[in-house]
């Protein structure tokens, strides 16, 4: 097998800004082309390892992502705040994928999937905030409002159309008592789906929100953070379009998945003495209702479907030790962690446990630098599916003179053992694949940049809010 992607990602700006106020306009464009991921192989039947059929899976795809972003901010008198951020975005998706199954080269399944996707969205959201002494007051409103269209080819050819959008309205109350700085929230969000030829669905949720940020003596502190986020499901999801996978599977939507709310509690203690910084964090995440995948038997064949299911869990810790800079030079950063995830469906229940590790390495003298970055596999499992991350070191030298800087990189240049896993752990159609990247070792890239600026300068504000769209909003076309 094989794989070929081409990617670019486009950002022009541009910047007003005076003493009160500042207004910018961004057009982004991020384009993303599969001309293919080839797979070859055998699949066996593991009461009859004899019974065997060739097995050939191409697909490609391409997905092209323009949008336009507009922001405001203006800064009253009396410490008040005015936030404005506008987002259009227009996502067009293109899928193919050709499956087939012979034996002594005689055909035995045949399937050729083609599917086009357009999605239209637009994103407001407006924030006011009042300083009231040591204390600050704001609230909010934010819509989405999204459009799409796609046309699935198979046997027969299926159009759907959906409109989906989503209204919250939030406050929050900054307050501080002593060494206690504390945040509480609270929101409702209206969440609205109307799939063609059906009247919709309409669900109200409730989101509240607390932080205790406590300063203990020196540089510490101990931070607790939980809040509740309203979850929608995504308009691929939500499709009720039928695609064959193979000659056993076919892949389903559900056009009556709900929202569900994300729990998510996080304690973080946080230390710094001269050169030496430490950071422990641990976070527990609840979703009850999640929608998550599934796999059931109907007649002969096995579908693949998603539905809310009983819940979701997932424990992480991680400690980060960092000291430097040392001698004014150098910098050493190791960071350790763990996740521990609970799947409950309604028809399953799996346990799956990551550990991972990142350590970083970086000398800087005079104009020059160096650096060593070193990751390992970030995997995540999520309803029956376990989705790996990469394991990559990156060995980098650079020079930065005035405006302009040079870097080199090479990635994985002492190992050649790149590997991404997934992993399906369904009693009916379990699966496991990985993916190597040979290439991927001692491979070698510059960077050059070179930065200028012209009239007059003000110290640059951040852009408080940040809105994106980046569902495609068609189904997916493979396993």
């Amino acid at each position: 097998g094989g794989l070929k992607t081409i990617w670019q990602n486009l950002n022009g700006t541009y910047s007003y800004q005076n003493e009160r106020s500042m207004f910018s306009a961004s057009v982004r464009y991020y384009a993303y082309n599969e001309p293919y991921a080839e797979a070859k192989g055998t699949i066996r039947n593991m009461a009859n390892y004899a019974d065997a059929v060739s097995m050939i899976d191409n697909a490609s795809s391409e997905n092209q992502r323009p949008a336009l972003d507009l922001y405001f901010q203006h800064n009253m008198r009396n410490e008040q705040t005015l936030v404005f951020n506008l987002v259009g975005t227009y996502n067009y998706t293109e899928n193919t994928r050709i499956y087939t199954e012979s034996r002594d080269n005689h055909l035995l399944t045949d399937v050729n999937n083609q599917v086009t996707g357009n999605k239209y969205s637009l994103i407001g959201e407006g924030i006011y905030e009042n300083k009231i002494g040591t204390n600050r007051l704001s609230g909010g409103l934010k819509h989405m409002q999204s459009f799409s269209d796609n046309t699935y080819r198979n046997m027969h050819t299926v159009v759907t159309e959906m409109n989906q959008s989503e209204s919250s309205l939030f406050g929050e109350f900054n307050g501080k008592i002593r060494k206690l700085d504390y945040t509480l929230g609270v929101g409702a969000t209206r969440s609205f789906f109307r799939p063609k030829g059906d009247e919709g669905y309409e669900y109200y949720t409730f989101n509240p929100r607390l932080t205790l940020h406590y300063a203990l003596p020196g540089n510490s502190f101990i931070r607790l953070q939980g809040k509740m986020n309203n979850t929608s499901p995504s308009l691929s999801n939500l499709s009720a379009v039928e695609q064959m996978i193979d000659s056993l599977q076919i892949q389903r939507g559900n056009p009556n998945l709900k929202p569900y709310l994300r729990h998510q509690t996080e304690l973080t203690y946080e230390l710094r003495k001269g050169i030496f910084y430490g950071n422990l964090w641990g976070a527990y995440e609840y979703l009850p209702n999640a929608i998550m995948d599934e796999k059931h038997l109907e007649g002969d064949k096995i579908i693949q479907t998603w539905n809310n299911q009983k819940d979701w869990q997932r424990f992480s810790g991680r400690l980060t030790l960092r000291v430097g800079q040392i001698k004014d030079i150098v910098t050493l950063s190791v960071t350790g962690g763990i996740n521990h995830y609970l799947s409950n469906g309604n028809t399953y229940r799996h346990e799956y446990t990551n550990l991972f590790t990142n350590i970083q390495l970086n000398a800087m003298y005079k104009k020059f630098r160096t650096g060593f970055e070193l990751y390992t596999n970030y995997n995540e499992f999520y309803g029956e599916t376990l989705s790996g991350g990469e394991n990559v070191h990156v060995l980098m030298a650079g020079y930065k003179h005035k405006n302009m800087s040079i870097n080199a990189f090479i990635i994985n240049p002492f190992v050649d053992n790149y590997k991404v896993d997934s992993e399906n752990w369904s009693q009916y159609a379990s699966y496991r694949k990985s993916y190597y990247i040979n290439e991927s070792s001692r491979l070698f890239f510059l960077r050059f940049t070179y930065s200028f600026s012209f009239g007059r300068t003000f110290d640059a504000a951040q852009k408080r809010l940040d809105n994106t769209d980046n569902d495609t909003g068609i189904m997916s076309t493979g396993k």
